[in-house]
């Protein structure tokens, strides 16, 4: 802008300081604003679009549990419910009433009466081994079963001791696999033993690889408030979720 000699004599050094000020402060708040508007955009931008990695790091953040709680203490396992998309309101009404309370405690009796006396412990069409073993010595059992119903004549599995068949009924626990596999697996498994978190991955890779041929049935035992708190996962058919998600956090 230009102003005339007559119009900058009126003007002193001060007020062409301020002027300066003024215009130079001016541009800062446009600019300001400008830079406002555009992180406003690239917001909206994150919100919205589907696959991005915003979107991803919120639905992160709700299935990774808070830090400093323990996953199988009640608000754990409440939080747990929570991310899993459990009906919260259900699930309270389930434990204050103890609906699982007395099919926890004969679960854990039965288990007792089989020999369970630590875990994890298999019955592989009722032979019992006992510990997160190897794949590989899984596989000699499942396939002298498969073969010829064998399994309790393979030798070198676990401590070497000689493998015994026992009676176990089946079909009462969580079950993945074919109905009509030849060979039923049934773990009796806690959440708070590292051991069995590593069973839980050898049991995953075994049902991939004998898919029409296996079955693998979880029986919980755990602690009997963790017991009850699943069962009333499972209610809501959830329990598969919840013991991977509870196997992750552990493991």
């Amino acid at each position: 802008m230009e102003v005339s000699e007559k119009m900058r004599g009126k003007f002193t050094p001060g007020i062409w300081g301020l002027i300066v000020v003024l215009v130079l402060t001016g541009g800062v708040f446009f600019l300001g604003w400008k830079l406002s508007e555009s992180r406003q955009i690239g917001e909206k931008m994150v919100v919205n679009t589907g696959d991005n990695k915003g979107q991803e790091a919120r639905v992160q953040e709700q299935t990774t549990p808070t830090v400093g709680v323990d996953r199988l203490s009640a608000e754990g396992l409440k939080l747990m419910a929570k991310n899993l998309g459990i009906e919260t309101k259900k699930y309270d009404q389930c434990l204050a009433e103890g609906r699982y309370r007395t099919k926890v405690q004969d679960g854990i009796l039965y288990a007792q009466n089989l020999g369970v006396t630590g875990t994890p412990t298999y019955f592989i069409n009722g032979i019992m081994v006992v510990g997160a073993l190897p794949q590989e010595q899984f596989e000699k059992i499942i396939e002298a079963e498969i073969k010829d119903g064998s399994g309790d004549k393979v030798v070198g599995v676990g401590s070497g001791e000689k493998l015994v068949r026992k009676k176990i009924t089946t079909g009462v626990g969580y079950i993945e696999g074919t109905e009509k596999a030849k060979v039923k697996m049934v773990v009796f498994s806690s959440f708070a033993c590292s051991y069995c978190a590593r069973g839980a991955q050898t049991e995953k890779l075994l049902l991939t690889k004998y898919p029409n041929d296996l079955s693998l049935e979880f029986r919980q035992y755990s602690t009997q408030s963790v017991s009850e708190a699943l069962e009333c996962v499972g209610e809501q058919g959830k329990f598969w979720q919840a013991h991977d998600y509870l196997f992750k956090v552990g493991s």
